[in-house]
């Protein structure tokens, strides 16, 4: 028995290397990846540089040619609205897919509440977006020609949709990154061996770090918030709307 017990005791620890070894070639690979990813493009002009530019070519007297930027806004909203149609439809079938039981430890009778909880948090988040996108979508495709229009998509964003655009990227981040996290959790209670169920948490931790720094890089460099400054825009943007509004004020009265 003490050899067996040795044996596998030994199994165990070379599986639990294996599995760090995998997780530590993936993290190195990714962020090699986003290195050669970075060093290889050609970079665009910096939103410093381009606004430079912009002042440089008001002050010489010629003029920015301002252009309905509505559909390219409508695009963008598209590139969230379907993703977020797939991200809802797993979590409304996932949110039920660990019922609590009255046989459950505390333990997992926590984590199953936890998940429930996040499952359904990354439902309505990502319903916001869907009904945010849609709506504004339609606006824009009732508007008419040339009456809004702006330098760029992003002075066409932050003169009409700021609001809505950041309130479409949060849900939709913190819909995905509740997702994220309940997967972990499912994976950790939910395999049987313990060494695996860890190797899936990293794994997916990993994967949710590199995407964020992804996010935070590519939103910074074309000059909109970052991941961590985006929920204080956000609440800033809702309190100046909530102070115009009642409606939103008694939305915000009832979310609280």
């Amino acid at each position: 028995n003490y050899s067996k017990f040795t044996v596998d005791r030994m199994g165990n620890r070379h599986a639990f290397r294996h599995a760090l070894l995998i997780m530590m070639i993936f993290a190195i690979t990714s962020q090699a990846a986003f290195h050669e990813l970075k060093l290889f493009t050609p970079k665009a002009p910096s939103v410093e540089k381009r606004r430079s530019s912009l002042i440089a070519l008001q002050s010489s007297g010629g003029a920015i040619p301002e252009e309905d930027h509505g559909p390219k806004f409508s695009a963008m909203l598209g590139n969230l609205r379907i993703p977020s149609s797939l991200f809802a439809g797993a979590s409304a079938g996932a949110a039920f897919a660990m019922p609590i039981a009255a046989s459950d430890s505390i333990k997992e009778g926590f984590v199953k509440r936890i998940y429930s909880l996040l499952m359904m948090s990354s439902l309505a988040s990502q319903l916001l977006v869907i009904t945010i996108s849609t709506v504004n979508m339609n606006l824009i495709a009732r508007t008419v020609k040339g009456e809004k229009l702006a330098t760029s998509t992003t002075n066409y964003i932050e003169k009409f949709f700021l609001l809505e655009w950041t309130a479409t990227k949060f849900h939709f981040f913190s819909g995905v990154l509740a997702f994220v996290v309940g997967a972990g959790l499912r994976a950790w209670t939910t395999i049987g061996c313990p060494i695996v169920a860890r190797a899936a948490l990293g794994i997916i931790a990993s994967s949710t770090a590199l995407a964020m720094t992804f996010l935070n890089s590519l939103w910074e460099e074309g000059g909109e918030v970052g991941v961590l400054k985006l929920p204080f825009t956000y609440v800033s943007l809702l309190w100046k709307k909530c102070r115009r509004s009642v409606a939103f004020a008694l939305a915000m009265i009832v979310n609280v």
